[in-house]
């Protein structure tokens, strides 16, 4: 190496600086289309997660309901009522 010309080394340095480059993109490219939406490693996850909420039981949380039913309880424009019942529920 010492007994390079400064133009050969400096010829080296870019060509390994641009293809390292080049390499960086290509794997970054190879990564995002694996785990882009629509992806094989997207689908997976998307097929795991329709089972698991396949197999689990819904909850039982009923305070989204209590607290529509004491909105509407409340509310006096019967108008509002009947619109923002309809599209909550």
């Amino acid at each position: 190496m010492k007994n390079l010309k400064l133009r050969t080394k400096l010829f080296l340095l870019t060509s390994t600086a641009v293809m390292g480059s080049f390499i960086f993109g290509v794997v970054s490219y190879a990564t995002l289309e694996k785990v882009k939406v629509g992806g094989p490693i997207y689908n997976d996850l998307r097929l795991d997660f329709d089972l698991h909420s396949a197999i689990t039981p819904p909850s039982l949380n009923i305070m989204p309901f209590r607290l529509l039913a004491r909105q509407l309880l409340l509310d006096t424009d019967h108008e509002k009522v009947q619109s923002e019942g309809c599209r909550k529920v």
